[in-house]
């Protein structure tokens, strides 16, 4: 099954990102696009991108809880915080991404795998998740407003600064794997 993008799904341009890597993320797909400048993928994609994100980022957490401080608690809990204050969308009708939410998501992501001790598995990771953002971008126009996505990083953010290991990695896999699911049906 082939999955399309509009143009306006890979205009999203994360701040923390230079002109270089922008232009990384926007080309993604975009040879042999189909007529209208719409960008192609596929659901092997998204399963080996979703598969991949899930192995390394389950490792990466267990690393992390298994070095947490009270520091990373405190930043995580505050990431948290900001995450769940900010709306997902900027129009309460229709899904249109916030800049802002994006930014929130991204620091708590960052924040949950802070103490791992591996600086290489922390930086792949944040590669695939750049990588993720137009998947999640399509996942959200899909789910939206039905998906409760607070819940999910709650879940997430509770299990870590509780130290329930199996409880946080399981919960990051089932949202990675809940975020899939909206697009592959």
């Amino acid at each position: 099954m082939l999955l399309f993008f509009k143009k306006e799904d890979l205009s999203y341009r994360p701040r923390h990102l230079g002109d270089a890597a922008s232009c990384a993320l926007y080309s993604l797909n975009t040879n042999n696009a189909p007529p209208s400048g719409v960008a192609e993928a596929n659901n092997a994609e998204l399963e080996e991108l979703t598969n991949t994100r899930c192995w390394v980022e389950a490792i990466a957490l267990r690393e992390a809880i298994a070095h947490r401080t009270t520091a990373w608690e405190e930043t995580l809990v505050l990431a948290f915080h900001r995450l769940s204050r900010t709306r997902r969308s900027i129009s309460a009708e229709v899904f249109r991404d916030n800049p802002d939410w994006e930014d929130a998501h991204r620091a708590f992501h960052r924040a949950l795998l802070a103490t791992c001790p591996s600086r290489q598995l922390i930086e792949f990771c944040a590669r695939l998740s750049d990588h993720a953002v137009r998947y999640r971008r399509l996942a959200m126009s899909a789910a939206f407003p039905k998906r409760d996505i607070a819940s999910e990083h709650r879940a997430i953010m509770e299990a870590a600064t509780e130290g329930r290991t199996d409880d946080a990695v399981d919960a990051l896999v089932q949202h990675y794997r809940r975020t899939a699911s909206f697009i592959a049906k």
